[in-house]
């Protein structure tokens, strides 16, 4: 008997063992295969390094735009920059990814710093800016058309920001420019921004080329509130107000013939020292559009109006002249009326009257009417 305790022994003493290790194999097996180990710290520190990398090397990137803004502004100061540096620049704010640019452009704008380009406030055809008489509102312009590009309301807030306050009235005009061609929802507030626009006197003292260029959103939103304004520039001795609003009505005109017929037979002092400017803006009736032909014959039975302008705008009627103008948001040429309906509206409705006697004063020119549209 006392030869075998050893060997029970050792065989107790090897499960033991056998138990001790298949407990720690479980273990093992618990962490490594049910539980494997967390990487995402590790991950993290590697996104965040790469995080870090893209970061610096975008605020590298911002950085050298903002130098290159400020070295062109350094040089315009100077006299030593000309359009061509003003040009490059664009081209290189334009090559660049917006989260770059704008930044960059930005960071100059809240500066305030400003520096003339020795140009002037001039549109191109298209609705394009051909030149603009300092830095500043180029930055305006081209943040506007990055913007525009990537859909971003990076120009529509600055101009939030310009409205604040009367500083440049050429400002206020490439900001409500890029918040027209960026959001056309906005019409209600262009329309009572260019009426607080118009209406500050001190703009109208000596008016800006963008300050009159600005008669455009008159007729980008066709609000009639603005016609009392223009009409009053147009009746003013300011040459420069008087010519722009005079254009604006025309285009007005052109494109909602009936509202502003309509107010200036409600107004009937508009215009009274421009009749023939009156006379011309009533030549436009649509006749194809019964309201309007009422608001022709309402002015061609006016009291107040003399028989010569009456026959001015009658001499008219039917001479298709589309009004072309470089415009900073409206086309350049406004499609009217179809032509050839109106023209059978005209020569119908104008034979009418003369037979129904209508306006016997102008009855010789109504019948010299009917044979000219008769001919086309």
């Amino acid at each position: 008997m006392t030869t075998k305790v050893p060997t029970i022994t050792a065989l107790i003493i090897a499960i033991i063992i056998l138990a001790g290790v298949s407990t720690l194999i479980l273990k093992i097996y618990d962490v490594t295969l049910k539980k494997p180990r967390d990487t995402s710290q590790v991950l993290q520190k590697g996104d965040a390094s790469q995080i870090d990398q893209s970061a610096h090397n975008s605020a590298n990137a911002r950085e050298l735009l903002q130098g290159k803004i400020y070295a062109l502004y350094e040089a315009l100061k100077s006299g030593n920059s000309s359009l061509g540096g003003i040009v490059r620049l664009k081209q290189l704010l334009l090559s660049e990814p917006s989260t770059q640019s704008i930044p960059a452009i930005l960071d100059f704008l809240h500066s305030s710093a400003d520096a003339p380009t020795g140009t002037n406030f001039v549109l191109g055809t298209g609705g394009s800016i051909q030149s603009l008489p300092t830095l500043r509102l180029y930055l305006i312009d081209i943040l506007g058309e990055i913007s525009r590009r990537d859909k971003l309301e990076a120009a529509t807030a600055y101009a939030d920001e310009i409205f604040k306050m009367k500083v440049s009235s050429d400002e206020w005009a490439l900001s409500l420019r890029n918040t027209a061609l960026q959001d056309n929802s906005k019409e209600l507030m262009i329309s009572s921004k260019t009426e607080e626009m118009l209406s500050w006197e001190q703009w109208q003292k000596d008016p800006s080329d963008g300050f009159l260029e600005s008669f455009d959103f008159a007729v980008y939103t066709q609000d009639v509130n603005l016609l009392p304004l223009l009409s009053s520039f147009a009746a003013s001795g300011d040459r420069k107000l008087a010519k722009a609003s005079i254009i604006a009505m025309a285009r007005m005109v052109d494109a909602n013939p009936y509202a502003v017929h309509a107010f200036l037979n409600n107004h009937p002092s508009a215009l009274n020292n421009l009749k023939e400017s009156r006379a011309d803006y009533f030549s436009e009736a649509d006749f194809s559009d019964v309201a309007d032909e009422r608001q022709l014959e309402i002015y061609l039975s006016r009291d107040d109006i003399d028989l010569n302008e009456k026959k001015r705008c009658v001499s008219q009627l039917g001479v298709s002249e589309k009004f072309f103008s470089k415009s900073l948001v409206t086309p350049n040429l406004i499609e009217r009326h179809n032509e050839a309906a109106n023209d059978s509206a005209l020569n119908e409705t104008v034979k009418r009257w003369v037979a129904e006697n209508r306006f016997p004063q102008l009855t010789p020119a109504l019948h010299d009417l009917i044979s000219a549209t008769a001919k086309n």
